[in-house]
Parts: C-alpha cells; structure tokens; sequence
C-alpha cells in the first residue's frame, strides 16, 4: 500500500499527539505511583484514566504506523477480529474511567460513614470491574461473523453508544445524584453545629472535585464524540479526506487539556513538580 504525502502528514500529526498524551499520562501516574505521600484513594483513581489513556495512545500509535508509514495490510482476516475488539476497548475506556470515579464519590458520599469506601480493597475492586467492564461490553465485536474486515454499521453505532452514550447518561445521572445528596446533607438542619460544619465542608471539598471531574469528562466526550459521529456519517456519505483527521488530533489536543489540567489542578503535584525545578536550577 502506497503511502502519500498527505497521508504521512495526517498519520503523523495524530501520532505526535497520540505519543503527547502517552508521555503525559506516564509522567503523571509514575509520579503518583512512586511518591508515597501521593497514595490517596482519589489520586489513585486518577491514575486509572492516565493508565486508560496510556492504553489508548499505544493502540492508536501501533495502529497508525502500522497501517499507514510502514504500509502493512493490517486488515486480515486472523487479525482483524482482534483489532476491532481492541479499538473498541480504547474507545471506551477512558469515558468509564470517568464512570468509574464517578461511582466511587457517589458511594464514599452517599455512605461518608462506611469505612469500606475508604480502603484499598474498594478502590482495587472499582478499579478492577472497570478493566473487566470494559472488556466485557467490547465482546460483540469478538462474535462478528463476516468474510471480509469491514467495520459493518451495527459496529460503528455501538462503539458510538459504548464510547458516548451510555458514559455521558451514567456519569451525568451519578452526578446529579451526587450534588443532590450533597446540597441536601448542607440544608439539614442538625442540633449539634459541630456534626452540620463537617458536612459543610465535606460537601464543598467534594463538590470541587467533582466540578472538576465534570469539566474534564465534558472536555473529552465534546473532542471525541465527533470521532464516533463523524465515522458512522462516513457509512452513508463521502467525507472530505481531512475531516475524521481532523476530529481525531480535536480529540486528542482535549486529552492533552485534560491531563495538563490535572498537573495544574493537582497542588501537591504541581507543589513537587516546582520544587524540583527550582532545586534543580539553584544546584547548577
């Protein structure tokens, strides 16, 4: 397969982005990983969707150079099952990544005085039913049953369900019973002021985090839901050759935006990062 100019341009503006996200979402979960003082259970699950988008890059990184700069025929008909399931998995694991977190407040909010959603073993089981999850909705793509590697139509409609649809309801609905619950333990009224003060500002620290995770999942459904649409329109009507290019490096600069947001957003990161600079530049 000959491959043009244009072509090598498109590959390899989405496969710089994709390397980006890739070295971003590893410098963050490595800092958190290996920094003892950074183990809370939030920036753990925050971990989970930097390791979500590292899984994401590399599948997109393999499928591009392999298919476009080094011209392999990677549609066959052993392999091309496989690359299908694993294209759905890097479609939706980062939208219920965000589920997932979701999940995970609602639970340690809505029952703030049980200790389980506190320990290791919650946050290793959310964790551990998202992979498996993910894993598990991708398996129709398994079972297709076709002679030749097309991407059939059903196909692209569910991957726009599984990677849009169904993420923005759950985590919208999580949500809005989240701030729900917090907005009405801040109106109880209790006798004793000292028990209403620590809800308050338990409801305040949440809903902080929360606001951020919201723009972030927004951020991401608004850059990569064009993906998905502009590849079931492709079904029925010729597209200009720049357009799914285009929306896919729109998809990509909002993964970068929202791993960049959490550097920035993350003060005992951004505290460490900053500090290491500075010792850094003061030695020399």
């Amino acid at each position: 397969m000959a491959v043009d100019i244009q072509t090598s341009i498109k590959a390899t503006l989405i496969i710089g982005v994709f390397c980006l996200i890739a070295l971003l979402s590893l410098i963050y979960s490595l800092l958190i990983l290996l920094i003892p003082r950074f183990h809370s259970i939030n920036n753990i699950f925050i971990v989970n969707l930097c390791v979500s988008a590292l899984y994401t890059s590399i599948y997109y990184i393999v499928f591009y150079v392999s298919y476009y700069l080094t011209a392999r025929d990677i549609f066959t008909p052993n392999g091309c099952v496989m690359l299908f399931y694993a294209h759905n998995v890097a479609s939706i694991i980062i939208p219920f990544s965000f589920v997932t977190f979701s999940v995970h407040r609602f639970c340690s909010i809505r029952h703030y005085n049980q200790p389980l959603f506190k320990t290791k073993k919650w946050v290793a089981t959310c964790i551990a039913t998202h992979w498996i999850g993910v894993l598990i909705i991708s398996l129709p793509f398994v079972f297709q049953k076709t002679d030749v590697c097309v991407d059939v139509l059903w196909l692209r409609i569910y991957t726009l369900i599984t990677a849009v649809i169904a993420p923005s309801i759950l985590n919208i609905t999580l949500n809005i019973l989240i701030f729900h619950h917090a907005r009405s333990s801040s109106l109880r009224v209790l006798p004793e002021l000292t028990s209403n003060n620590q809800i308050l500002n338990l409801s305040r620290r949440d809903i902080s985090l929360l606001r951020q995770m919201a723009f972030m999942f927004i951020t991401f459904i608004g850059g990569w839901s064009g993906i998905y649409i502009s590849v079931l329109v492709s079904y029925f009507i010729s597209l200009n050759q720049w357009i799914r290019p285009a929306m896919s490096i729109f998809g990509e600069l909002c993964i970068v935006g929202i791993i960049i947001n959490l550097f920035i957003s993350n003060r005992d990161v951004k505290n460490y990062i900053w500090t290491g600079f500075r010792n850094l530049f003061s030695a020399e």
